[in-house]
């Protein structure tokens, strides 16, 4: 009989097809029972719901969108990074995409596979991409990742490397007409960093690094439109970014629209 972890790569292999990754992909696994059952994990299942709630009629205007713009072969896959729960999973299924996601916290994804085991998540960072293969995925979609990262440029240049025709990042706040970014830092408590506080979001808070700082703890950033073009134009990436200005469906959120072509 196969092990588990055996039915889930083969599972995500299906899904990815001539998409597989390089390296063995880090999935979470514990040698014991896992630490959280369903029902103590609803309370993450309900805050990823919320902050996904806020925003629900731009993730299903932008998803019904990019369905219409991206040219549809069959098995097209969609990679989201930064999944969370997946409560964008159903929209991207239902227009059609193979669906994937990833996330760095553990207890996401061991949800995220509860609800939806017909689909593939991968327990990784946006720092940890690198094992996966370029032009692996049709589209990328990422929402309300880079507001809270110290590493942006890193984060936008390994999702536009795997994509193989578009990437599309949500900023919740919208980009701001400021000449400079506004990156704020807030450090964890040590009783977070140290394991001693059980935390919904699991080793998260541990695996977290940020490259500006050594610290442990999570950022809370505002991008300037005029420098995030001046760093698109630099990498020579042909991009868009859409906003209520030219959509009906968004209010103060924007979205940056990378489009990389077909990628043989």
């Amino acid at each position: 009989m196969r092990s588990s972890s055996q039915n889930l790569t083969g599972r995500i292999k299906g899904v990815l097809s001539n998409a597989a990754v390089d390296a063995r992909v880090r999935f979470w696994r514990s040698p014991h029972q896992p630490q959280w059952s369903d029902r103590e994990l609803k309370p993450l299942d309900y805050r990823y719901w919320r902050m996904h709630n806020l925003h629900r009629s731009v993730h299903t205007g932008l998803i019904a969108e990019i369905a219409q713009q991206e040219p549809k072969s069959p098995g097209a896959t969609v990679l989201e990074v930064a999944c969370g729960t997946a409560w964008n999973a159903p929209s991207f299924i239902g227009q059609g995409f193979k669906y994937c996601g990833c996330d760095i916290s553990e207890t996401a994804v061991s949800l995220a596979l509860r609800k939806f085991p017909e689909c593939a998540f991968l327990n990784l960072g946006v720092r940890d991409l690198g094992i996966v293969r370029d032009a692996s995925f049709d589209v990328v979609y990422s929402s309300s990742m880079l507001e809270h990262v110290g590493f942006h440029e890193l984060a936008i240049s390994e999702m536009a490397r795997i994509a193989r025709r578009s990437v599309y990042i949500l900023f919740f706040e919208g980009l701001s007409e400021d000449d400079d970014h506004s990156l704020k830092f807030f450090p964890f408590s040590g009783d977070h960093v140290n394991g001693k506080e059980k935390d919904l979001f699991g080793r998260k808070i541990v695996l977290q690094e940020h490259m500006r700082t050594s610290e442990r703890g999570y950022y809370w950033n505002r991008y300037s439109r005029r420098k995030m073009s001046t760093f698109l134009n630099d990498l020579q990436y042909d991009y868009e970014v859409m906003d209520h200005a030219t959509r009906e469906y968004m209010k103060c959120e924007s979205v940056l629209h990378i489009r990389k072509g077909l990628v043989e």
